[in-house]
């Protein structure tokens, strides 16, 4: 199924889109077009939004896409959605299985409080990558989240599981608060990595961003790197480039 998003709304108007998931491909295309939405204070149908297109049986495109759909995969189980363009806020919110595909950026609160599925952006997300929603303990619970480019402040922000592979770098406060699961980033990192961080896994390149609450152990000898690296690998394209070594 094909989703293309029309002109027809408001640009300052958002769409919450997370009613839309893979589920719809097992339904009757008249009942999608029926499909209600909020749209700023009001309800609109699906099919006054977007053109529907039938696909294949096994995505869910959205075309046209723009940071007026928010919650885009939102609550997402099982099924690959793909979308072609930006994102709105909570992208993959509490998504607890399948695969979400962005080919543009997020907004802030990607992949709250996900526990499940895959994540995958090839530009940049904003804050609070895999953190937690407003008046949750926890932020990130399992799944892997994949962003190619950068993101912004406090990515895994208390965190519990999961790994979030940045083929970029991010803002302050990365690991904030951070439970356990893996952050690994091969860019430039802001300040205060790993606030209040309790257990899990921290890979970076750039030391400098390390402050005096950390020490550095030399001649340590592990295979826990190199495993996460194939198991990086693995899981998309996007990071065959990852070097094996550093």
């Amino acid at each position: 199924m094909i989703l293309t998003l029309k002109d027809s709304p408001p640009s300052a108007v958002t769409i919450d889109m997370s009613p839309v998931t893979p589920a719809l491909l097992k339904q009757d295309i008249n009942d999608t077009h029926h499909l209600q939405l909020a749209v700023g204070k009001d309800k609109m149908p699906l099919g006054d939004l977007f053109n529907i297109t039938v696909g294949d049986n096994e995505h869910l495109v959205i075309r046209n896409s723009d940071t007026r759909l928010t919650h885009i995969g939102a609550e997402v189980t099982d099924g690959e959605m793909i979308v072609e363009g930006n994102c709105g806020d909570y992208c993959a919110r509490t998504m607890r299985g399948g695969v979400v595909r962005v080919k543009g950026s997020i907004g802030v609160c990607g992949a709250a409080n996900m526990s499940g599925g895959h994540l995958f952006v090839e530009q940049d997300a904003g804050d609070f990558l895999g953190g937690a929603m407003p008046g949750a303990t926890e932020g990130l619970n399992g799944g892997d989240i994949i962003v190619s480019g950068n993101a912004g402040a406090r990515v895994g922000e208390r965190m519990r599981r999961g790994t979030i592979i940045l083929l970029g770098g991010c803002g302050d406060y990365c690991a904030n608060n951070m439970i356990a699961g893996t952050v690994f980033a091969l860019g430039r990192i802001g300040r205060s990595i790993g606030y209040g961080m309790r257990r899990g896994t921290l890979f970076i390149k750039n030391r400098d961003a390390i402050d005096e609450t950390f020490f550095y152990r030399s001649g340590v000898s592990t295979n826990f790197l190199s495993l996460f690296i194939k198991y990086a690998r693995n899981l998309d394209k996007s990071t065959q480039h990852i070097p094996e070594r550093y």
